[in-house]
């Protein structure tokens, strides 16, 4: 049996989790069922969703306020808080193209020693972090 990895759910991965399992790749889905209790999401992904689902981007089956914190608490995730050391290091990760959060979701793995399931081309392409797809 394989050792348990820390891992971290870009905002993509936790809506999949959430709502479209079948959607997360066959090895996310086997890291996710070897680590149930070291499953992490970044506060980041809390404001991409509300922001996603107030402009008609993303439907949800319940208001991101209910939703979200179902998630967490039945997947018993872990949220990360944007703390200030993970916003200063966020400019400074090697991504192309990133927007802010994904800045922060990769800065959050670094500084925590998370592999980040994501499906983010940007992301995977990171030399800096390990990602898992």
């Amino acid at each position: 049996m394989r050792q348990a990895m820390k891992l971290l759910l870009d905002t993509c991965a936790l809506l999949w989790l959430g709502s479209d399992p079948d959607s997360l790749s066959p090895r996310a889905k086997e890291a996710l069922v070897q680590s149930p209790d070291q499953i992490h999401v970044s506060a980041i992904s809390a404001l991409e969703i509300a922001i996603k689902v107030a402009k008609g981007r993303l439907v949800l089956p319940a208001p991101p306020e209910s939703w979200y914190p179902r998630v967490l608490q039945t997947y018993q995730l872990r949220e990360v808080p944007v703390s200030g050391t993970i916003a200063l290091r966020a400019p400074r990760v090697a991504l192309v193209q990133a927007d802010p959060a994904d800045r922060i979701v990769v800065s959050t793995a670094l500084e925590l020693g998370l592999a980040v399931i994501t499906a983010d081309h940007h992301i995977r392409a990171s030399t800096e972090v390990s990602v898992i797809w």
